[in-house]
């Protein structure tokens, strides 16, 4: 399964600050995705439980931050 996770820039350092726990699919694919003007979209191609597992710690960082609003 394909999924696009767009980390804007308001998430960024968390997301950084907690990259040490993730996956090191997710470590590589953070590392190698270029930043744009809002930020980054991870491509993610989820392939087993711990990237999903990712996947969702990162969606919660951006709906915690939308919600903080």
């Amino acid at each position: 399964m394909r999924m696009l996770v767009p980390i804007g820039l308001g998430e960024m350092a968390e997301a950084e600050l907690l990259m040490p726990t993730y996956t090191k699919y997710t470590q590589n694919l953070f590392r190698r995705t270029a930043a744009g003007h809002t930020g980054k979209s991870l491509a993610f191609e989820v392939k087993d439980e711990s990237i999903l597992q990712d996947v969702k710690k990162l969606i919660t960082i951006r709906m915690q931050k939308q919600t903080a609003m």
